[in-house]
């Protein structure tokens, strides 16, 4: 199962570059995805990530994602969510 432990960031503004740190993402994305969630907290927006390992995943934020669940769908296998809490624009709360 793949699993999400923690992002670099707990608070995040849409554009800034998560860090998804967790296992059993796959060593390549292939058909894998990680979605946020939309206005009523769903993890249903695409993400387009630009790093993909077994292990960590960097993506931007969405511009329309909004504060919920975060999942990351990666080879037949759903992640564990994680709450992100989406900001305005410059606020930036460090999880690491």
């Amino acid at each position: 199962m793949a699993q999400i432990d923690r992002f670099n960031y707990r608070t995040a503004s849409p554009g800034t570059l998560l860090v998804v740190v967790g296992k059993g993402f796959g060593k390549e994305q292939g058909e894998g995805n990680i979605k946020f969630a939309d206005s009523l907290g769903r993890p249903r927006i695409n993400g387009k990530p630009t790093s993909w390992t077994d292990t960590k995943i960097e993506v931007p934020v969405p511009n329309d994602a909004r504060t919920g669940e975060v999942r990351v769908y990666a080879h037949d296998k759903v992640s564990n969510a994680q709450e992100l809490h989406v900001s305005p624009e410059g606020v930036l709360v460090t999880w690491f």
